[in-house]
């Protein structure tokens, strides 16, 4: 965060309200950074809209964070099992107790923890 936010940046955004539900500011996004500078992203998203209101903040934060880049992202969901085509040796096999899948989502219309009221 604190490598991305400049003052131009800064200007062009301090009194903007990101256009989902938590109505997201540039102030509110960079607190944990602020506040906490040994933090290691130093931004928060609080609703989904936010993402690309500031974007000029967010995309390059994940392009780092995940070393792609957005704008050539696609994301695809598959959740059909018959499509792992993985074959476990037998070691493996008998190591293997449970495993868990976690997904997270939001709901569109409520806003991201950070942007959440009670």
């Amino acid at each position: 965060m604190s490598s991305l936010v400049t003052q131009e940046l800064w200007d062009k955004y301090c009194n903007v309200k990101s256009s989902g539900n938590a109505k997201w500011t540039l102030a509110r996004a960079i607190n944990t950074g602020v506040t906490n500078p040994s933090s290691f992203v130093g931004c928060h998203v609080g609703d989904c809209e936010s993402y690309d209101d500031f974007k000029e903040l967010f995309y390059p934060v994940i392009e780092r964070y995940h070393n792609l880049k957005v704008e050539e992202c696609v994301h695809v969901t598959d959740m059909d099992p018959s499509k792992i085509k993985i074959d476990l040796s037998e070691s493996a096999k008998s190591k293997v107790i449970s495993t868990r899948i976690r997904v997270g989502r939001n709901l569109k219309a409520f806003p991201l923890n950070p942007g959440g009221t009670k």
